[in-house]
């Protein structure tokens, strides 16, 4: 899987799921953490991607977006 196929995966769990956990995104994208990180932090840095840690969930999701609520529209 290459990064852009990662990027939209990333996005792709995150919104239908409402947010996902740092070991669910290994799983699903079978990357090093390593690798997600730099994920992460590109998506955040240079693509402006509103990606948060809810450390009250232990999961990753959009800001403004109510754990466990996916975005509609």
């Amino acid at each position: 899987m290459d990064r852009t196929e990662r990027f939209y995966r990333i996005e792709l769990l995150i919104k239908s799921r409402g947010g996902v956990s740092f070991d669910r995104l290994l799983e699903e994208l079978d990357v090093s953490p390593a690798t997600l990180k730099r994920d992460l932090q590109y998506l955040r840095d240079r693509m402006d991607a509103p990606i948060v840690y809810d450390r009250a969930d232990n999961t990753y999701r959009f800001e403004g977006v109510a754990p466990g609520l996916a975005k509609i529209g």
